[in-house]
C-alpha cells in the first residue's frame, strides 16, 4: 500500500506528512505549527491537502491518524533530511513542538513520539535513550501495575519504528503486557540475541511458566516441545521464544545457556556427573538419568519482589560504605532505654545491656557503654579485631572452622576470647594495640550521645536493625557483593581485583549515569573493578566534585563514596578515629539535604563487614550462593555474615522507622543496594544472590518529602589522637 502514494517533493500533502509522522494524533494546531516552522514555504492549502489525502488512515472532526503502512517511508524520508540538516535546520525542532503542543495528552501517546523522534533522528545511536524511555512505561505497568500501559501497547506497536521494537526494553514490555491482553491482539515477541537467564530473572514474575521437555537420547539430552511418553519428563520454565535454561557447570564440563526455540527441540551434550539446569526464576533441577519421573527443583535460588510505587520519586541512590563495625557495637543501644522499641512504634533488635560473651578465664564478660567522655573512646577497641573467615567463625561458632553442621546455629559467645588471641597477635606483629586494650573491650558499645550523627540519622530516618554482611568474612569480598553480587568465590582480602559484570557497567550498558569518589584521592573501587574502566555514563573524582554536582542537582543516578583511608582517615576501621567518620557521614548529609536533588535522592550508610565486634544476633543460614566459582575454603556461600550498621536517609522516609524484612523472608544484605538500584531502573539481575535478595524500596512510606532536619544544631564529635590513658570496661554505666 505504501508505494502506493508518490511521496514526492511537489505533493505538499506528503511533505507536511514526513514531519508529522512522529505524531500518533496530529491535530490543526500541530499541522499549522509544524508548516510555519519547518516548512514555511507551504502555504496554508497544504494543511486541507494533507487533511483530506490518502495519507489519512482515520479521520475525525479534532485530528487525523496517519496510515500506519505509510509511516515507514515517511520516517525514512524524515531521517534522510535529518541526516543532512545543519544544526541550524529547523527541521530539527520536529520534536520540541509536537511535545510543546501535546503536552496535554496522555503520557502513554507522548512517550511513543518520544522514542519514534528517537528512533527517526538519532539513528544506529538511539538505542541508549530508547531504551530509558522506555522503561518508564516498563516501571509504570509491572511496578505500578498501570495495565492501561498493555492497552496502549496493542495499539501502538505496529506503529512504533522498528528500532524502538527491537530494544530489550521494548521486548520486557511486550512480555509484560501480553500478561493483560489477549495474546492474539500482542503475541509474545522474540528474545533479543544475547539474553540468557541472567537477564531475564530480573522480571521472571512479569511473565508466564511453560513446560518444557527433557528426554535422554544417546550422547546427552533432548530439550524442546516433546510428546508426553515414558523416559520423557519435563520442567517449568519462561514462557519467551526461545525458552532459555542453564546447564550448570560440573567438573570439567562448562556451563551452558540453551536456548529452545517454540515449537522446535534441541541436542545438548552433556557428558558424565550430574546433570543440573536452572531456569531464570532460579530453579534449579536435578536430572536423573532414568528420567522415569517428573522432574523436580531441588533448589530454589532466586525469587523477585515488587517495590513500592515510591521508588519511583528516587531519582539518585548514593551509597557510602564504612568499614568494619558490628551493628550492635555502633547502633546497640539506640533504642534500649525506650524498651527496644522506636517512637514509631516499630520493634528493635538492639541490645538489654545484659548480653555477655565468656572471657579467657570462663567467667562472663558483659556490654558495657562506650561513653564520649571516656579516655581513647573513638579509637575503641583499641586494636583491629580479628578479620576473615576463620576468625568470623570462631567469634560465632567459637572454631575457626565454623558450623560442624549446616543445621548448626551460630552462638556468637566467641567474640572476647578471639580478641584476646588477636591482641597477642597483633602485638607480635607489631601492629598497634593502645594503653589498657584487654580483650573485654571488644564487648564496648557506642552510645547514642558518643555517635550523635549516625544515631541521630538513624532515629530521625530508617535504621535497618536485620542487615547482614553477604559474606562471614572481611572488606573485599564482601564489597564485591555489593556492586557485583558475587566475590567470585574469594573470602579474603589477598585479592582485590574482580572480573564479574558490576553494577556500574551495567548502569553504563543501559544508559544510566553512574559515579565513583573517593575523598581526597581518586576512589580504589574503581581499580577493583575491570569493567568500570569501560563502562560509559560514569563519573570518577574526589569529594569537591560530589558536592558540586550535589549542588548543581546533577547527581548520578546511582553514586558510590569512599572514606579517607589510611590510620588517619574516616573509613571507622578499628582501631582508627570513629569521630572522624561521625564528621564524613555529617558532611555526606549536609551536602545532600542542601541540594536540589534533596527531594529525589536516597541515602544509604552502611559498613562492609562487622570486623569482629561484637554483635548478639547469629546471622541467617539461608543464603543464595551467587554463581558457581570455585570457593576458597570450601564455603558454599548459603551463611550471611555478622550484623552490620545501616541508615536509610531520605525525606521519603517517616522519622523512628525500623526497616526489616518480615520473618521469613530473605534478609537485607549488601545486594540489597544493587537490588534496588536494579528495581528503580527496571534493570536485570548480576547473579542469583541480587535476584534473591530484598529491595530498599518499602521504606519510602511517605507520600510527599518532609522539611524537618533531624541533625538541625548537632555536630559532630572531635576528639584528639589517642592518649595512653588506661580505659577499664569495668567503668560501665548503667
Amino acid at each position: 500500500m505504501a508505494a502506493a502514494y508518490a511521496l514526492t517533493p511537489s505533493d505538499r500533502a506528503a511533505e507536511l506528512a514526513v514531519p508529522l509522522s512522529i505524531a500518533v494524533r496530529i491535530e490543526p494546531e500541530l499541522v499549522r505549527a509544524i508548516r510555519l516552522a519547518v516548512l514555511p514555504y507551504l502555504d496554508v492549502a497544504a494543511e486541507s491537502d494533507l487533511w483530506f489525502s490518502d495519507l489519512v488512515a482515520s479521520r475525525g472532526p479534532d485530528s487525523i491518524i496517519l496510515d500506519p503502512e505509510v509511516l515507514p517511508v515517511l520516517r525514512g524520508k524524515l531521517a534522510y533530511r535529518i541526516a543532512r540538516s545543519t544544526p541550524a535546520d529547523p527541521i530539527r525542532a520536529v520534536w520540541d513542538i509536537a511535545a510543546r503542543v501535546h503536552a496535554h495528552v496522555s503520557p502513554a501517546l507522548l512517550l511513543e513520539e518520544r522514542v519514534t523522534w528517537l528512533a527517526v533522528s538519532a539513528g544506529a545511536d538511539s538505542a541508549p535513550a530508547i531504551e530509558e524511555e522506555l522503561r518508564t512505561a516498563l516501571y509504570a505497568l509491572v511496578v505500578e501495575g498501570r495495565t492501561g500501559i498493555a492497552d496502549w501497547l496493542v495499539g501502538a506497536w505496529g506503529r512504533l519504528p522498528l528500532a524502538v521494537r527491537d530494544t530489550r526494553t521494548a521486548w520486557r514490555l511486550r512480555e509484560a503486557a501480553a500478561r493483560h491482553v489477549d495474546t492474539a491482539k500482542l503475541p509474545l515477541g522474540v528474545v533479543p540475541a544475547g539474553f540468557g537467564v541472567a537477564d531475564l530473572a530480573a522480571f521472571a514474575t512479569e511473565l508466564r511458566d511453560a513446560p518444557l521437555g527433557i528426554r535422554a537420547v544417546p550422547g546427552g539430552l533432548e530439550i524442546g516441545d516433546l510428546a508426553p511418553s515414558p523416559g520423557t519428563a519435563a520442567l517449568l520454565t519462561l514462557d519467551t521464544d526461545p525458552r532459555i535454561i542453564e546447564l550448570l557447570p560440573e567438573g570439567d564440563r562448562p556451563g551452558e545457556t540453551i536456548a529452545v526455540p517454540r515449537g522446535d527441540t534441541r541436542h545438548v551434550s552433556v557428558g558424565p556427573g550430574p546433570i543440573r539446569l536452572r531456569t531464570p526464576r532460579g530453579l534449579v533441577y536435578e536430572i536423573t538419568p532414568q528420567l522415569a519421573h517428573a522432574t523436580k527443583p531441588s533448589q530454589k535460588v532466586a525469587e523477585t519482589k515488587t517495590p513500592r510505587v515510591r521508588l519511583n520519586a528516587i531519582d539518585h541512590i548514593v551509597v557510602l560504605m564504612l568499614e568494619q563495625r558490628s551493628f550492635d557495637h555502633m547502633l546497640g543501644f539506640l533504642y534500649t532505654s525506650q524498651g527496644n522499641l522506636s517512637p514509631a512504634g516499630h520493634p528493635y533488635e538492639g541490645l538489654t545491656g545484659t548480653e555477655s560473651n565468656p572471657g579467657p578465664d570462663g567467667e562472663p564478660v558483659t556490654v558495657f557503654r562506650i561513653l564520649p567522655t571516656y579516655p581513647n573512646a573513638y579509637f575503641m577497641p583499641g586494636a583491629c579485631p580479628g578479620l576473615g573467615y576463620q576468625n568470623t567463625n570462631s567469634q560465632l561458632y567459637g572454631s575457626s572452622r565454623g558450623p560442624a553442621s549446616p543445621l548448626d546455629q551460630a552462638t556468637n559467645q566467641g567474640f572476647v576470647n578471639n580478641f584476646d588471641a588477636t591482641i597477642a597477635w597483633n602485638q607480635r606483629v607489631g601492629r598497634s594495640v593502645l594503653t589498657g586494650t584487654t580483650a573485654s573491650s571488644i564487648m564496648g558499645i557506642f552510645t547514642p550521645a558518643a555517635l550523635p550523627i549516625l544515631s541521630g540519622l538513624a532515629r530521625g530516618f530508617a535504621v535497618c536493625d536485620h542487615w547482614f554482611a553477604s559474606a562471614p568474612t572481611e572488606t573485599m569480598p564482601n564489597r564485591a557483593f555489593a556492586w557485583t553480587g558475587t566475590s567470585q568465590g574469594r573470602m579474603n582480602d589477598a585479592v582485590s581485583k574482580f572480573t564479574s559484570p558490576s553494577i556500574f557497567g551495567l548502569l553504563g550498558q543501559h544508559g544510566l549515569s553512574w559515579a565513583i569518589y573517593g575523598y581526597q584521592s581518586m576512589p580504589l573501587t574503581s581499580s577493583n573493578h575491570v569493567d568500570i574502566a569501560q563502562a560509559p555514563g560514569g563519573r570518577l573524582g574526589t569529594f569537591p566534585s560530589f558536592a558540586a554536582a550535589a549542588a548543581a542537582g546533577n547527581l548520578a543516578a546511582f553514586t558510590l563514596l569512599e572514606p579517607s583511608w589510611g590510620s588517619a582517615g574516616s573509613s571507622q576501621h578499628p582501631p582508627y578515629d570513629v569521630s572522624l567518620g561521625e564528621q564524613l557521614i555529617h558532611d555526606i548529609y549536609s551536602t545532600i539535604r542542601n541540594s536540589p536533588a534533596w527531594s529525589r535522592t536516597l541515602l544509604v550508610i552502611t559498613y562492609s563487614a562487622h570486623g569482629g565486634c561484637y554483635d548478639h544476633i547469629p546471622p541467617p543460614g539461608d543464603a543464595v550462593p551467587p554463581d558457581d566459582s570455585p570457593r576458597m575454603f570450601g564455603f558454599d556461600f548459603t551463611r550471611f555474615g555478622a550484623r552490620v550498621p545501616a541508615v536509610l536517609v531520605s525525606p521519603l522516609i517517616a522519622p523512628g522507622t525500623v526497616f526489616r524484612v518480615p520473618a521469613g523472608g530473605t534478609p537485607l544484605d549488601h545486594t540489597s543496594i544493587i537490588k534496588t538500584v536494579q528495581q528503580r531502573w527496571a534493570l536485570p539481575s548480576l547473579t542469583a544472590r541480587d535476584a534473591a535478595a530484598p529491595s530498599l524500596a518499602d521504606v519510602l512510606t511517605l507520600g510527599s518529602p518532609r522539611t524537618d532536619d533531624p541533625l538541625r544544631s548537632v555536630t559532630a564529635p572531635s576528639v584528639a589522637k589517642p592518649n595512653q590513658r588506661r580505659y577499664s570496661p569495668r567503668q560501665r554505666v548503667s
